[in-house]
């Protein structure tokens, strides 16, 4: 049995969709529909980012502001699961999967919430700084002398196949396909010097490039999506009945085909949101417990603008296909990205996914080795310093650039539903005592 067909028949199958979707409901009902009640002030934090101690990176803390931890999370969270991960969607879901996607995370937002809160919440003092994050949180539950460590170790491996392994297959697809004469081993190599420039510089270059990145291909993307769906816009209501239709009906025509179409559809469209999103994995947690513990209010609500984003990014991607007519060209991956582009953009088209994928694949690079890296720190307790880290990460680069694409997102999907379940046990042991840490911020 393939990696593919195990994903789909013992991981992201009925069983473990169900348990999703009630662990969202029931944080969605605690925290009185958290998602749409502080949506607009989550928003408003992302535009007027409330003030730190420290409003770039503390040298003598090691410590980052909210901000900070904000658009590198958009670096980590915005990579080729919304553009190559959404075309794989597509074509292993059909548009149906489009529906599910923007279902699921309207439940994966209180994840979110929940899952930064309790970074904020639960902060100790570490040889590098205060943190705080699911190693930190996870030890105050039952299996708490082992469950941080086993996160460290799942979310170690889905650093090395979502972020190093998936975004340099999806980049070395699409370079490969434009430039003539260039292997997938040179681009291997490319990817290897540019995160050697990244590491060299330490956590305080990681950062910097992150927040560098973040707002450039969040730019890129809305001009280029602008473009094509603004050319078909005759077929968004089409386009949206068929998406919506199709989450019903699956590609199946006959009996219990019907199901398993729907079932397909359902799978697909909850694992590609929660890799796009990685709300629920408690990456995000990571990222904010960096700060330190400061703003846990601002910050647990600032956090659900980041599953928003992703979400709409990767259901504007489903619109794209549909509206544009390449949904059913039988391509999938970079290819399909490109071939959407090419109906506005002409020959052209294809430089532009690319760019799209070089700027969202480098930005989860560069956000994803900072949490890969602090994994490997709390692991290590910094005996070894991150040289190990550096290594493994490349490696995993250089062998995503050459792997197959299928493989490559079924292996990412694996380590995820590992992470997600690990996080969401320790959310739901700790929920009391956060929705009573919660009422304590809001008075």
């Amino acid at each position: 049995m393939s990696f593919s067909e195990f994903n789909e028949v013992y991981v992201w199958a009925w069983p473990f969709i169900i348990l999703l979707s009630s662990i969202g409901l029931v944080i969605t009902i605690v925290f009185r529909g958290i998602q749409v009640t502080q949506f607009f002030a989550s928003l408003k934090y992302v535009i007027f980012p409330p003030k730190a101690s420290c409003d770039t990176l503390c040298p003598e803390k090691q410590t980052i502001s909210p901000l900070q931890a904000f658009l590198g999370m958009i670096s980590a969270g915005l990579g080729n699961g919304s553009l190559a991960g959404m075309a794989v969607a597509m074509h292993m879901g059909g548009p149906g999967a489009g529906f599910w996607l923007f279902l699921f995370g309207l439940l994966a937002m209180p994840m979110r919430f929940l899952e930064v809160l309790a970074a904020s919440v639960f902060t100790v003092e570490t040889p590098y700084g205060k943190r705080g994050g699911p190693m930190i949180y996870l030890s105050k539950v039952f299996g708490g002398s082992v469950l941080p460590y086993f996160y460290a170790i799942a979310c170690l491996g889905y650093c090395f196949a979502a972020a190093s392994a998936m975004q340099s297959n999806s980049m070395a697809i699409g370079i490969t396909t434009i430039v003539p004469g260039i292997s997938s081993f040179t681009v291997a190599l490319m990817l290897l010097l540019f995160l050697a420039y990244a590491f060299f510089g330490g956590a305080q270059r990681i950062i910097k490039l992150s927040e560098a990145l973040a707002p450039i291909k969040v730019g890129l993307f809305m001009l280029a999506a602008g473009a094509v769906l603004v050319s078909f816009a005759p077929n968004f209501f089409p386009a949206l009945k068929l998406i919506i239709v199709s989450a019903f009906s699956g590609s199946a025509v006959l009996g219990g085909a019907v199901g398993v179409g729907i079932q397909k559809a359902v799978s697909v469209g909850a694992s590609r949101l929660f890799s796009a999103t990685e709300a629920g994995g408690g990456t995000a947690a990571i990222m904010f417990g960096a700060t330190g513990g400061e703003n846990a209010r601002s910050n647990s609500i600032m956090s659900m603008a980041l599953v928003f984003t992703a979400q709409l990014i990767s259901f504007c991607m489903f619109l794209m296909f549909v509206m544009s007519g390449t949904w059913n060209s039988g391509k999938t991956s970079t290819p399909l990205v490109m071939d959407t582009y090419a109906t506005v953009f002409g020959g052209f088209g294809s430089v532009v996914a690319v760019v799209l994928a070089l700027m969202f694949g480098l930005g989860v690079l560069v956000g994803y080795a900072f949490i890969g890296r602090e994994c490997w720190l709390f692991l290590t307790r910094d005996r070894f310093g991150d040289w190990g880290f550096m290594v493994l990460y490349g490696l995993m680069a250089a062998y995503g650039a050459m792997g197959d694409p299928s493989s490559v997102f079924a292996l990412v999907d694996i380590t995820q539903a590992a992470l997600i379940l690990c996080n969401l046990y320790g959310l739901l042991m700790l929920l009391p005592q956060l929705k009573r840490a919660w009422n304590g911020l809001q008075s």
